[in-house]
């Protein structure tokens, strides 16, 4: 049955609606606003977050290189000698530091009778910058204390930096290696400050 004629003849025609299926240009004019505040606030964090962790990365890789050369001194009853670049650390048996800037081959370990290339560049520390007080050192048998170069000034800490993050590896006379945070720099969770 269907409804009554006389219904069907009152009834008002509403206009059919159009769907919109698009963005209008101020919809889009706004999300391209709120896009660009939020890249603008999270961009520059994001950077120094990827500073501070290649910083801290880079500051572990320059601790355990030169723990490895110390530990390389004690276990093989050996002098080993860690130069200080600018651009690198290098370590080898004896006194006299290795060019670790030029001949890298000169950086030489000799691990379960093999030879060992003992450089670490400053490009492996994804940008870093190094800087030590001195030219290197040296560790003594048996403890593997720490003594300056044949010839030059000790580096008793290298200290590496990343944008506004600064993080300082420091030795002590007997050559145990700290990471710490230099008295100026801003603060890093889980570093203490440096004593000195």
């Amino acid at each position: 049955m269907g409804t009554p004629r006389h219904v069907q003849q009152h009834r008002v025609r509403q206009p059919a609606r159009r769907r919109s299926t698009g963005l209008t240009l101020l919809e889009l004019m706004i999300a391209l606003g709120v896009l660009s505040v939020v890249m603008a606030v999270t961009v520059p964090s994001f950077r120094d977050y990827s500073d501070k962790k290649a910083l801290q990365r880079g500051a572990e890789t320059v601790a355990g290189f030169i723990e490895r050369a110390r530990g390389h001194a004690r276990l093989g009853q050996v002098p080993v000698a860690v130069s200080v670049g600018g651009q690198c650390l290098g370590a080898r048996v004896g006194s006299d530091p290795c060019d670790c800037s030029g001949a890298a081959a000169s950086c030489v370990l000799t691990e379960a009778g093999t030879d060992v290339q003992a450089s670490l560049a400053l490009a492996d520390l994804s940008g870093l910058s190094l800087q030590a007080p001195g030219d290197g050192l040296v560790f003594q048998q048996p403890r593997g204390a720490v003594v300056a170069p044949a010839g030059g000034d000790l580096a008793s800490s290298v200290t590496l930096a990343a944008g506004r993050w600064t993080l300082r590896v420091d030795l002590s006379g007997l050559g145990a290696v700290q990471l710490c945070l230099p008295q100026n720099a801003p603060a890093i969770g889980g570093y203490s400050r440096c004593l000195s």
